[in-house]
């Protein structure tokens, strides 16, 4: 059985991003089932994306969180930046690696 189809959760606390009409959340959708294709071991997930509280420090603009559920496991990658669409490349670069790198742990045992 494979699990292309599990459900992907999508947070947004950014207005001038809306779901219905966001490229990005089906680009980041699609690439998280192309990642679960063939696979059974991912169960749900979530995106999430806002901006940094203003006056704390931080030259980022933009936050983006992404959550696996794997079994008892959990993928997380948070990453920052100051374009969306970049810091969301890197957040989904960051949950691949560590998708495969559980992977490759799990087919050594």
């Amino acid at each position: 059985m494979n699990n292309e189809s599990f459900p992907i959760k999508f947070n947004n606390e950014i207005d001038k991003v809306k779901e219905s009409e966001n490229e990005l959340y089906a680009k980041a959708a699609d690439r998280l089932r192309q990642l679960a294709e063939g696979h059974d071991d991912i169960l749900s997930g979530s995106i999430d994306l806002k901006e940094p509280a203003k006056g704390h420090g931080t030259a980022s603009a933009y936050e983006v969180k992404i959550m696996l559920y794997m079994g008892s496991d959990h993928i997380l990658a948070t990453e920052k930046g100051q374009l969306l669409q970049s810091t969301l490349e890197s957040a989904l670069d960051a949950v691949e690696r560590q998708v495969h790198e559980q992977r490759a742990q799990q087919r050594k045992y």
